[in-house]
């Protein structure tokens, strides 16, 4: 086995909104060099933060054999997990991009999707896609667009050496896991105390979710007092309770931040519930849930990094 990273001939754009991934190793991370035009027809110049940026990015979604998801996420996901991924070294969501009055200006940045491994050679089909909002703010659009996609994988000389490293214990079987990474939005109301108010996704094993809180101008905001994990059978049983500040103060030690940005904080089940993640695999719909409290409505965009374990036969 050896490591390689290869950037792909074929990139996306405003036209080409799906990409073959080769299918001859096993994918570590996914590069997205993204470079976009912004074109302005007001009569005055307009700036722009990245946040609103990475807007334009309806959804990048990599997908396996037409419907196993690995991520569906909006580029403003994407943007705030590489801000906790590379401890606060990636694009700033406050920088402003200044779009002169009936021009263009392009806009270059990174984004990385580094969740977990996915065995691309054992697929039949791989693909990476996406969707654009051209609408980035009034009177600023997406003119063009161009996303260079360099994959950093593991490549087998042999199928029995590919094998041999994922071993399930018999010869032919292998044991991977694979990330599902995507977004869940709820709304909620002012809530006095701590109230039940979203499921946890049954059907994978829980390592961690970013939970991003929006107010009702749809801004980040700092609007929560307390979050709690909350098991709901067969007795109901409070098995987390943190101080949503406390919460985020932590994220700045166990990510290295020198700030968190408003309005989020990383709920870490591999760290903080059970080692390994939370496995919901065998569980039922409304078993776990989320529970708030918090100081006005809003909103939650619930950002779930999960694992799927499998065991393959070749």
């Amino acid at each position: 086995m050896y490591k390689v990273k290869e950037t792909l001939d074929d990139v996306l754009n405003l036209t080409v909104k799906s990409v073959d991934i080769p299918r001859n190793g096993v994918i570590d991370s996914i590069a997205l060099l993204t470079k976009l035009t912004l074109s302005n027809s007001g009569a005055s110049d307009t700036n722009v933060t990245m946040e609103d940026v990475l807007k334009a990015i309806n959804e990048i979604r990599v997908v396996s054999n037409g419907n196993v998801v690995h991520y569906a996420l909006k580029g403003t996901d994407i943007g705030y997990l590489n801000i906790y991924d590379t401890h606060g070294k990636a694009l700033s969501l406050n920088d402003t991009v200044s779009v002169p009055a009936g021009g263009t200006q392009d806009v270059q940045f990174l984004m990385v999707l580094d969740a977990g491994k996915i065995h691309a050679l054992i697929k039949d089909q791989l693909q990476i896609k996406a969707e654009w909002n051209t609408s980035v703010a009034t009177n600023v659009s997406l003119s063009d667009a161009e996303v260079k996609i360099t994959l950093d994988k593991e490549v087998y000389e042999s199928g029995s050496e590919y094998v041999a490293v994922y071993s399930a214990g018999d010869y032919g079987e292998i044991f991977i896991e694979e990330p599902k990474v995507y977004a869940i939005e709820k709304a909620f109301n002012q809530l006095g105390e701590l109230t039940e108010v979203f499921e946890l996704p049954v059907g994978s094993v829980l390592k961690r979710a970013l939970m991003v809180f929006y107010d009702d101008t749809g801004a980040r905001a700092d609007i929560v007092d307390k979050y709690a994990l909350v098991r709901t059978r067969p007795a109901r049983i409070q098995l987390y309770k943190i101080d949503y500040n406390t919460s985020r103060e932590l994220d700045k030690v166990q990510y290295k931040l020198s700030s968190v940005p408003t309005g989020m904080t990383m709920f870490d089940y591999d760290r903080e519930v059970v080692i390994g993640g939370l496995d919901l695999r065998e569980e039922s719909s409304g078993t776990f849930k989320i529970a708030l409290k918090t100081t006005s409505a809003g909103k939650l965009r619930y950002i779930s990094h999960e694992i799927v374990p499998q065991v393959i036969s070749l």
